[in-house]
């Protein structure tokens, strides 16, 4: 029978929902039966199903999601990000609760594609445990990341997520969505993994997450009938005001300003290449003069190009007009410091126009040095960079074999149904773990002609309504985001309450038999447990003998609230006649909050690991709570702190 399957995408306009909808080409001329679902983007294309997710909803989950969304998401994470990268770190939620969504339930494969605030951790979780096929494919770094969706360099998420290079994180944002990642889905075998690039698809075989996770190397597909070469390229260029002298190099992405899109880096090769006396008299030479192309998000590439031939264009949004940029130009520019499988150079490809590179992501395998473009090693590099267009200009300007090798290639590695044939194995795979058969739903009479479902099917999966995910991973809400969260309430009471009422509604994280399981506390402080020494050692140890939760504090009293409740803390810490409470109040709050967590979580050990999380109440009030239930508890205290 025909396979059935259901594409789920947030926003269908961004470069991973065009992927998506290639990939839903990509089945339908493979034989299957498959449509796109989007959360948004849907008004720009009826071919969409976007069902109305009810975020407004009145209920106590959608607006406690929507105010963690705004104020985690958009206050907190925006307002303490760092310069080494400004490209998207998110955290998980809200998400759809996609099983009360009855039209996925019709299809026999979900396949996921970019799905932050689109399916939480915990739905990933209850899909798999319904007996669902589930297939999902890397657009980016995040499913196996703590939130970054590209680690500029780190490689944490090779182990565990602790300390964020991106992100000042003094409310364990990153270790605690971490967790609940690699404990709601991590290393599942009923989840089958797609990385469109090699380079991703390895970094996802030695991640904490995915590292038993199936994982498959699929490159994207492309429509070959749309990207194609033109015949009047010269008729093109004069068209745009190009003419067969310039040496048109072409730059453009979705956001120009991303640092690891290399703007920065390109304006410096430019300012290189044509400052050269030596360089531009030899393009001369040959009756040869620089141009230069751009698209996507203003960008200035620098004092240089003003004196060249320039065009700059807005985003563009029409693949007519993008085929004939391609066209148009010479050569793509793409010097991206970090990407997995951009379209832009597949797509420059597809119209036989090839790219210069660096040697990094998924970029070096895309571009076959001196075949289909240029591959730059010194990654980086302005001068590297330009060396390389000037290499392009005397070695591969006009050549037609170059071009016509990048059309090649294309057709080889990216035709539509020589991708879906692959997703197809994939499928097949998905299907067979879980002992199912392909949907006997399908009938000729139920399927269009172009792959799709019918039209009645369509206009009905359009008005559906599908509400926010009843549940919030218990690890995402650890401390102290928990105690941010609620602080960030008491502005609002009713959204307190709300608070309040969803803690209840927290999805446990699954035990794992036969583990050690040890919560290690630790305070955030820049000399204790920051970039190296005893905190980061707990990375290393053997995860198939020991499983571990992070409870991490901010030294103060930034968690207690108002300025009358942190002296009330420490009033009740010198009553107790626990100094360390008395100038640390947050620690107070950790203990409690890990009390609490001893009442329905099994831990062996609890590690307080340095001198402001010293264990002054929970060892004995655990054993007074739990009696031989409770855990062993270990301390490691510097020397000052013994002496004191």
């Amino acid at each position: 029978m025909t396979i059935r399957v259901a594409h789920l995408t947030h926003n269908a306009q961004g470069g991973a929902g065009r992927a998506a909808l290639r990939a839903r080409d990509a089945c339908r001329a493979a034989g299957m039966v498959s449509e796109v679902f989007c959360v948004d983007g849907a008004e720009k294309n009826p071919e969409l199903i976007q069902p109305k997710w009810l975020r407004n909803s009145p209920d106590s989950t959608s607006r406690y999601q929507d105010f963690m969304f705004n104020q985690v998401q958009w206050g907190d994470i925006a307002a303490h990000r760092r310069g080494t990268s400004n490209t998207l770190l998110s955290q998980p939620y809200p998400g759809m609760d996609v099983l009360s969504l009855n039209a996925l339930n019709t299809f026999d494969v979900l396949h996921m594609h970019w799905t932050t605030w689109t399916v939480t951790p915990p739905d990933i979780r209850r899909w798999l445990d319904a007996g669902r096929a589930l297939v999902w494919t890397l657009h980016d770094a995040w499913p196996m990341t703590g939130g970054c969706h590209y680690p500029s360099g780190c490689k944490q998420y090779l182990s565990e997520c602790i300390v964020c290079p991106q992100l000042s994180d003094a409310y364990s944002v990153v270790p605690n969505a971490f967790a609940d990642k690699l404990h709601q889905y991590g290393n599942d075998p009923r989840l089958q993994i797609i990385a469109p690039s090699q380079w991703l698809a390895d970094e996802a075989r030695h991640s904490r997450i995915f590292a038993q996770t199936p994982v498959h190397h699929i490159e994207n597909p492309i429509e070959l009938d749309v990207f194609v070469p033109r015949d009047n390229r010269s008729q093109l260029r004069a068209e745009l005001g190009f003419t067969d002298a310039d040496v048109v190099l072409l730059f453009g992405n979705h956001l120009n300003e991303e640092i690891r899109k290399g703007g920065d880096v390109l304006r410096k090769a430019l300012a290189e290449l044509l400052e050269s006396e030596e360089v531009m008299a030899r393009w001369r030479a040959r009756g040869l003069q620089p141009a230069m192309l751009t698209f996507g998000t203003p960008i200035d590439l620098g004092v240089a190009t003003h004196s060249i031939k320039t065009m700059s264009l807005d985003s563009v949004r029409d693949d007519k007009v993008l085929v004939d940029l391609f066209n148009v130009a010479d050569v793509l520019c793409f010097p991206s410091l970090e990407d997995n499988y951009p379209n832009t150079v597949v797509e420059a490809a597809a119209c036989g126009t090839p790219s210069i590179v660096f040697r990094t992501g998924g970029m070096a395998a895309m571009v076959e040095h001196g075949r289909t473009g240029l591959v730059v090693d010194q990654v980086g590099d302005a001068r590297a960079l330009a060396a390389a267009i000037d290499h392009f200009v005397e070695n591969h300007f006009s050549d037609v074999g170059m071009r016509q090798s990048c059309r090649a290639q294309c057709e080889l590695r990216n035709a539509p149904v020589t991708v879906g044939r692959r997703f197809g194995i994939v499928y097949e795979q998905a299907l067979a773990a879980k002992g199912i058969a392909p949907s006997p739903l399908i009938t000729p009479q139920g399927t269009s002609s172009t792959g799709g479902i019918s039209a009645t099917a369509k206009a009905v999966y359009q008005l559906s309504t599908v509400r926010v995910s009843p549940q919030v991973g218990a690890d995402f809400l650890r401390h102290p985001l928990n105690r941010r969260i609620a602080q960030l309430a008491q502005v609002e009471q009713a959204t307190a309450d709300v608070v309040l009422a969803t803690t209840q509604k927290m999805a446990p994280s699954p035990t794992r038999e036969g583990r050690v399981s040890v919560a290690l506390a630790s305070s955030l402080h820049a000399h204790h447990a920051g970039y190296a020494g005893p905190y980061q050692f707990a990375r290393h140890l053997d995860c198939e003998r020991f499983e571990l939760r992070h409870y991490r504090t901010p030294l103060g009293d930034g968690l207690v609230g108002s300025n009358s409740a942190a002296e009330r803390a420490r009033k009740f810490g010198h009553i107790l006649g626990l100094e360390g409470y008395a100038n640390q109040p947050n620690a107070m709050l950790t203990e409690f909050d890990m009390l609490v967590d001893l009442l329905s979580t099994r831990y062996d050990v609890v590690h307080f690991l340095d001198g402001e999380l010293c264990g002054w109440l929970l060892p004995r009030a655990a054993r007074q709570l739990l009696g031989d239930k409770a855990p062993a508890v270990v301390m490691s205290l510097c020397i000052n702190r013994l002496i004191c």
